[in-house]
This record gives structure tokens, sequence and C-alpha cells, in this order.
């Protein structure tokens, strides 16, 4: 719950406006709510959460979690593989570079916690 809290503070930037209750449903998939809405121009950030949070699901659930957390966003996988990594790319934004930092260190904190 500290990771999805910690992560809400950030992503305010790239989501229209979620309740951290929303924000914590769409993250674990729960469903209970509509899919966060992504602002414009922010989806290669979104991928970037998604590569980050799938280094820390379980391994027996990555590969349906990021599927499933692709679809639940509307993001085709083309279009994830070939942008999650641009905010740490030669030729991102320092919005998307500074996103990319307070990501890192968020799930660096939560490594140590775990």
């Amino acid at each position: 719950m500290i990771l999805v809290s910690e992560l809400y503070e950030i992503c305010d930037e790239i989501f229209d406006g979620p309740t951290e209750t929303q924000f914590h449903s769409s993250l674990n998939l729960h469903g209970k709510h509509e899919p966060l809405k992504i602002k414009p121009k922010q989806k290669i950030k979104v991928c970037y959460l998604i590569s980050k949070l799938y280094d820390i699901v379980p391994e027996k659930h990555k590969v349906a979690w990021r599927e499933d957390i692709l679809l639940h966003f509307g993001i085709d996988s083309s279009y994830y593989e070939s942008k999650y990594s641009h905010p740490r790319g030669s030729d991102a934004s320092r919005s998307s570079m500074a996103f990319a930092d307070d990501i890192d260190e968020i799930i660096k904190n939560h490594k140590k916690r775990a």
C-alpha cells in the first residue's frame, strides 16, 4: 500500500484526476473502477511505470499482469515495447527524465522495505 501511495503522489501528472482508490484499483486490475484516463502526451510515461512495476510483480504473474494492464489502459503491446524505455533515452524530455528518476527512487525504496 505504501508503494501505491508513493506512486500516486507523482502520477497525477500522467492521469486525469483519479482518486488514490481508483489508482490502486487500476494498478491491481480490480475492475471496480473505470480505467484511468491517460492525459495527452503521457502514454510513454505510463509505459515506463508499467515496465518498472513489471519488475516487481511476482514471477508467476508478470506476463499476465503486463498483458492485462496494457489492455486496461488501451496501450498496444508493440507501442509499449518500442516506448517503455524512452524516458531513459538520450532524446527524452526533462519532464520524462524527472518522472523516471522519481519512479526509480520509489521502486528502489520499495525494494529496500521488502
